[in-house]
């Protein structure tokens, strides 16, 4: 499942078209995810201490039971959102950019608050550390390294719609170890995947071949 949700996300990525630039998208989707957060951490944060006695497991303090609760009632499915935008033909439009890199960069930062949670309840104290330094570790690599040398390999991605087997092999290798490092990480395999897809080529050959071959395995 998570491999499929993975692949899913890469052909996700892949396909974003940010026509207002990379950093006005990037800007943009930060703002609105971040003010998206903050109403639903705050109504997270006020009814906590009403259902911290009932609800808290024993041992767990109030403030990592107050942060989780804040945490899960400020994000969304970044997937079942992809595939809604994607049904509802919106996933290329401005608005449905928009609410996908806003949901993307809000998944990020769950999983770092999460991580938080985990250090505040003595189970993993250099977590939040972790999740943070690794993913901006990660976006750098991704698009300072990745980015550049997979532009020179799929230059020519072959004759028509076809993909050449070399070719669509990398691609797997870098989609998977993208996933697999940002699981490590403490980031969803998801992350990685769709990080990875956004800095691929914006060719619209390779972009159909690769959504014929992976998008019917993602979606089984």
């Amino acid at each position: 499942a998570t491999l499929g949700v993975s692949l899913f996300m890469f052909i996700v990525g892949a396909e974003l078209r940010a026509t207002e630039g990379t950093r006005a998208h990037l800007r943009s989707g930060g703002l609105v995810g971040s003010l998206g957060m903050v109403v639903p951490m705050a109504l997270g944060l006020s009814i906590a201490p009403f259902l911290y006695p009932q609800f808290a497991p024993a041992g767990v303090g109030f403030w990592p039971f107050a942060l989780f609760l804040a945490t899960t009632m400020s994000v969304t499915a970044v997937p079942v959102l992809a595939r809604i935008l994607k049904d509802r033909g919106l996933a290329q439009t401005a608005p449905g950019r928009l609410a996908l890199g806003a949901a993307v960069i809000n998944d990020a930062c769950a999983w770092i608050l999460l991580a938080m949670v985990l250090a505040m309840a003595g189970r993993q104290e250099s977590g939040a550390l972790l999740v943070a330094g690794g993913g901006v570790l990660m976006v750098a690599v991704v698009f300072l390294l990745l980015k550049p040398l997979y532009a020179r390999l799929l230059a020519s991605p072959g004759d028509g719609d076809e993909l050449p087997a070399s070719a669509f092999a990398w691609i797997l290798v870098g989609v998977l170890a993208c996933a697999a490092c940002a699981e490590w990480i403490g980031l969803h395999a998801i992350f990685g995947a769709f990080l990875f897809g956004v800095a691929l080529p914006r060719n619209d050959r390779l972009l159909h071949a690769l959504a014929r071959r992976i998008e019917p395995v993602a979606i089984v």
